[in-house]
């Protein structure tokens, strides 16, 4: 049997889906908390902010459900002055971690970035990893948004040979605005990417 593991940082991210797709919640601790749905072929993970939390609960679900496919859904900001316009949602092709600094040669590996699974008819968006959103002093890669949690993510799916997708929904700008941009703006850009989400999600639900 096909079994999605979806995988989102937030209770907030996450809240219109417990309902509509009658997900069972079956274990909570601190802010980590797991559904399942009466299929028992949608897993959610609620994991917490930044990738330690996400690939920890992410490894744990994997060892005791076994999915054949991982989704990573959530909020993402977009580069100062960028053109992205907040509000809308977006499949991510490519997965880059910025804030990280290894001052030697010969660590191109170690710094790689990842491509991801997207659909035909979608234009995808590359996606930064880092644990503080960036300013305007910072050099950063091609990649048009920001998170906390996608690189660590991807790097463990391709440990287990599993096919994954992101998608995120632009809340905020990563300036010194973000925090009220994202309180702002959750609900209508939750709303635009919770659409894409439903083509992957209905598939399991049927």
């Amino acid at each position: 049997m096909e079994k999605l593991l979806l995988m989102i940082a937030m209770d907030e991210e996450a809240e219109p889906l417990v309902s509509k797709y009658s997900l069972e919640l079956i274990s909570s601790k601190d802010k980590q908390k797991v559904y399942l749905n009466k299929k028992r072929n949608i897993i959610l993970g609620i994991s917490g902010v930044l990738e330690h939390n996400m690939v920890s609960l992410a490894s744990k679900l994997i060892g005791e459900y076994n999915p054949t496919q991982i989704l990573n859904f959530g909020s993402a900001g977009a580069k100062i002055n960028s053109d992205i316009s907040l509000g809308f949602a977006y499949f991510i092709d490519n997965s880059k971690k910025w804030d990280q600094d290894i001052p030697f040669d010969g660590f191109e590996w170690d710094q790689r970035d990842f491509n991801l699974i997207i659909p035909e008819n979608e234009i995808g968006k590359g996606c930064l990893t880092g644990s503080r959103f960036s300013n305007k002093t910072d050099v950063l890669p091609q990649g048009e948004l920001e998170d906390m949690e996608l690189y660590g993510l991807v790097s463990l799916a391709e440990q287990h040979n599993l096919q994954i997708s992101s998608i995120k929904y632009v809340t905020n700008f990563t300036g010194s605005n973000a925090e009220s941009e994202f309180l702002e703006n959750l609900i209508t850009a939750r709303s635009t990417g919770i659409e894409k989400l439903e083509t992957v999600l209905d598939i399991y639900s049927i």
